[in-house]
């Protein structure tokens, strides 16, 4: 556990020594096939110094999450006995006390975009890992064809993506670490010509298709861009900014500073991106069934 936490829940700052607690040296598989469970770990965190309140807190929504992802995965292949073995161990839990660090906090800001908020936050955090549900295709990777059905002027095109480096920028600045989940339908609507894409022909079609090629080929290293279906998925747009969660909102977007349940949203997440497909691997199947120009 103190691995999966350090790895995959680092905006939760677990401290260290409570990562070194031999509590901690167990396994996720062990916690799931242990006779005590869930319930059982999570009671054994308040022998462990430092281990309270939030922080504990924190660790059983981590725990929670990893579960439902494993319940997710088990009912996909058809292992309903653990599915509801896991869902069961997750309900016998005591719900935290709702905290005030969730909502309390909430900043609302209106007129403003989630890549204006995303461009902020990923300056102030030092470049820490993002995860961005977008609501369409990135603005930079857009033909004038298609932000002309979406409404959009071409002047928006030129504005730099947030995890772009300034000129001033640090060397972590310049090596972002991130993951892009597009909506699957939203591509289908523009290969078929459909919805608000109604007007975008075969060429136009083909035309976006390479500019998005061409967009996601020049991206760093360490960006992902991964289609899924998110209605499917049950995804819907947002942001992860290291710690800090980016919501539309009528009128505007709201921040919502390090949630309880943060790790839910990037376990989910996480087993998005496994499910999905390559943007490029995708593009590329789409082109060998070419519709007649």
């Amino acid at each position: 556990m103190a691995q999966l936490l350090r790895d995959g829940y680092a905006p939760l700052r677990v401290r260290k020594s409570v990562l070194a607690d031999r509590v901690l040296a167990v396994s996720l598989d062990a916690i799931m096939t242990s006779p005590d469970g869930l319930a059982g770990f999570v009671a054994g965190l308040e022998a462990v110094p430092g281990c309270g309140g939030r922080q504990r807190d924190d660790i059983q929504a981590a725990l929670v999450a990893e579960f439902r992802v494993q319940a997710d995965i088990a009912e996909g292949v058809g292992d309903m006995a653990l599915a509801a073995r896991l869902a069961n161990q997750i309900a016998g839990l005591p719900t935290p006390p709702p905290s005030m660090g969730d909502w309390g906090q909430v900043q609302f800001h209106p007129t403003a975009t989630i890549d204006d908020l995303c461009a902020r936050l990923w300056h102030d955090r030092q470049g820490k890992r993002f995860i961005y549900l977008l609501a369409t295709l990135p603005v930079a990777a857009k033909t004038a064809a298609v932000m002309a059905c979406e409404g959009l002027t071409d002047h928006a095109s030129k504005a730099p993506e947030f995890w772009v480096a300034d000129d001033d920028a640090t060397p972590f600045q310049a090596q972002p670490d991130g993951l892009l989940l597009i909506d699957e339908q939203v591509l289908a609507a523009m290969h078929a010509g459909c919805g608000c894409y109604a007007a975008l022909g075969p060429a136009a079609w083909h035309e976006q298709q390479h500019k998005l090629t061409a967009w996601q080929a020049g991206l760093p290293a360490g960006i992902s861009v991964m289609v899924i279906n998110f209605a499917k998925a049950r995804l819907h747009p947002s942001a992860v900014i290291g710690s800090d969660l980016v919501l539309p909102m009528p009128g505007g977007c709201a921040v919502v500073p390090n949630p309880q349940w943060l790790p839910e949203i990037i376990a989910r997440c996480d087993l998005a991106q496994a499910e999905a497909c390559d943007l490029s691997a995708m593009l590329a199947d789409w082109d060998r069934v070419k519709p007649a120009l």
